[in-house]
């Protein structure tokens, strides 16, 4: 299952890459070395104050739809596929839908200014911010491997990365031949 979704990931990756370096006709190579470029620049202009690492407070201020592509933030339900195992797919759905509440109480809690268990008018105007932030934090926290607190350019996502195990021939680019056959169009 995780090499399975390790493998989504991956291709994922390669269809973001595809669609943000190339126009129509121009797809095929996907150039690693420009876009471990291109991860670099991202994390420079994340560490706001040039020391080598990115904090909580400087993550905050990253767009995170443009550094992970339009399919960083899908939901599991895209990997979740039909199952022979009618009690596994409810168990899998009840799990889900505990996250959501989970999930959707945190973004309450975080709206919640004044801690009154209540969303005032501002509270709830302010409410995609918090949204946004809780998202946010949950992100950082996912990424910081080591839980030191900042993101080092290893912990940095890196759409380069996660392309490299595609790159079959080691030439540092993923051909339209190596990606697994069901990926191609």
């Amino acid at each position: 299952m995780r090499t399975m979704l390790l493998k989504m990931a991956v291709g994922a990756s390669a269809a973001v890459a595809v669609g943000a370096f190339g126009g129509p006709g121009e797809r095929f190579p996907i150039d690693l070395e420009a876009l471990r470029a291109k991860a670099a620049e991202q994390f420079n202009a994340a560490d706001a104050d040039g020391d080598g690492a990115v904090s909580g407070d400087e993550f905050a201020a990253v767009d995170v739809r443009r550094l992970l592509g339009d399919g960083g933030m899908r939901s599991q339900r895209a990997h979740d596929g039909p199952s022979s195992k009618r009690g596994r797919n409810a168990d899998r759905r009840r799990e889900r839908a505990e996250a959501r509440r989970e999930q959707r109480q945190r973004e309450f809690e975080a709206a919640d200014a004044d801690r009154d268990g209540q969303l005032s008018s501002r509270e709830f105007q302010g409410l995609p911010a918090a949204v946004r932030a809780e998202r946010q934090r949950k992100l950082f926290t996912h990424l910081d491997a080591d839980a030191d607190g900042v993101l080092s350019p290893t912990e940095f996502p890196s759409m380069a990365r996660r392309l490299e195990s595609l790159d079959v021939d080691g030439d540092g680019q993923v051909t339209r031949d190596e990606l697994p056959k069901g990926w191609r169009r």
